[in-house]
């Protein structure tokens, strides 16, 4: 960490928010930068910024429903912001991941405002509030620097205020609860540079992956997109509404079956032992347990047994989730890539006194699930422990019942009269699901 160059707008001037509805991951991460820009005050509804993103939409594209369209987003930011002679928000589209981070990462270092970025396809918006590289960078064209990772806010997970009383209304001061942990989402997530971007394998490897050459019916199919405050007002002029790609080569099915692999493509998995020991040591090389943030909740945590996730989508391997703990609170979790030990991400809440991240037990999903039935496509199953086939597993994948991979599934494959069927139930809060929904935009 000893000489790298790091560039955070910090969680006291810049606060998170959680999206209130499943789908309203646009409205949360405009309502957050307007927050930032005012300089405190409460923030604007989420609601009317869901409704302001998308009338503002100039582009509408007939093929797609856009939660929040990417123009719609900017539109909305230059019309609220509070200071518009600053200088005003522009979509940035470019063709690699590289060129629209690097785009991101000078514009945070330039202006210390906040990006919002199109991740997973065109599945979720995220907040870049900040970045680590091996030197400070000179431009926006300078490719002589290397970072290392960003720092985010992601606002899923939705607020469960809506579904139970009991907990306090959103957004109604700094006490709101958002980013204490678990169900009310992360204030502290860390993302190494290899995971923003990382290349090959299934479609959704990595965050920033593009929006899919599959989605033909797309302004912006095959290009990358953020939303920031750029240096050089003229940079868009030509690059706001993209031509379509020539290329009509086509990228897997959206709604093709996926397959749980919980194995990598050569079937070696690094022990438990071996996770745990990579976590810890990857929150000192990646400064972590420096850093002003993280430095106290990190502060006499130890590892915990960590848990295997395997990735629902083809060709892809499992990572682990390690718990760090301290009190017999989960203070922060790390993913270890599961073949080969990599860093790929980190997680801690503002809270000493609530997990970050929790998962209910099997046996817990079990108990809360007997006796239910459940409908796939016509065929009706009841839940019980005598209908599971084979051990339940842990998976993930983006998708708008978790877009976060702190948050994964249960795979449980029930016998009913008619064959086997999948069950996907929520870890972190128990909620079943029959399928999973991927081909979203902008949620």
């Amino acid at each position: 960490m000893s000489g790298n160059h790091v560039c955070i707008i910090s969680t006291a001037e810049f606060h998170y928010h959680q999206q209130e509805i499943n789908t309203w991951c646009g409205a949360a991460c405009v309502q957050m930068v307007l927050h930032y820009l005012a300089g405190g005050g409460a923030p604007p509804d989420q609601d009317m910024l869901r409704t302001e993103v998308e009338n503002r939409a100039t582009e509408p594209e007939t093929g797609i429903v856009w939660f929040a369209p990417p123009d719609g987003i900017k539109a909305t930011l230059n019309a609220l912001a509070p200071n518009p002679a600053a200088g005003l928000f522009k979509l940035l589209v470019r063709d690699t991941a590289e060129d629209i981070t690097r785009e991101i990462v000078w514009n945070i270092e330039l202006h210390r405002v906040p990006a919002i970025a199109l991740v997973y396809g065109m599945g979720h918006w995220v907040v870049v509030r900040g970045y680590t590289a091996d030197k400070k960078p000179q431009s926006a064209a300078d490719t002589s620097y290397t970072i290392l990772s960003l720092d985010l806010y992601d606002p899923w997970p939705p607020v469960p205020y809506l579904q139970s009383s009991a907990l306090p209304p959103v957004h109604a001061d700094l006490t709101d609860g958002c980013g204490s942990g678990n169900e009310r989402g992360a204030k502290l997530l860390n993302v190494s540079y290899d995971e923003w971007r990382a290349t090959g394998g299934a479609l959704h490897s990595g965050y920033m992956t593009g929006v899919p050459a599959a989605a033909t019916d797309s302004l912006w199919r095959s290009r990358f997109l953020a939303v920031c405050d750029p240096v050089d007002d003229n940079q868009e002029s030509s690059q706001e509404q993209p031509a379509r790609p020539d290329s009509d080569t086509p990228e897997r099915d959206l709604r093709a079956p996926v397959k749980q692999v919980i194995n990598g493509d050569n079937g070696k998995i690094i022990s438990e032992e071996e996770a745990a020991r990579r976590a810890a040591v990857a929150l000192r090389e990646n400064g972590l347990a420096e850093r002003e943030e993280w430095r106290d909740l990190l502060k006499g945590t130890t590892p915990d047994r960590p848990q295997l996730v395997g990735m629902l989508e083809r060709d892809s391997v499992p990572y682990y989730i390690v718990p760090f703990m301290a009190g017999g609170v989960v203070r922060a979790a790390v993913r270890i890539h599961a073949e080969t030990g990599k860093y790929l991400q980190a997680l801690a809440s503002g809270d000493l006194r609530k997990d970050a991240v929790a998962l209910l037990s099997i046996t817990e999903i079990e108990i809360a699930l007997d006796g239910q039935e459940f409908d796939f496509d016509g065929a009706k199953v009841i839940f019980s422990i005598e209908n599971i086939k084979d051990l339940p597993t842990l998976g993930w994948k983006p998708c708008l019942e978790s877009f976060s991979p702190f948050y994964p599934f249960y795979i449980i494959r029930l016998q009913g009269l008619d064959g086997i069927h999948t069950l996907y139930v929520r870890a972190y809060d128990g909620k079943p699901y029959t399928e999973l929904t991927e081909n979203v935009a902008g949620a």
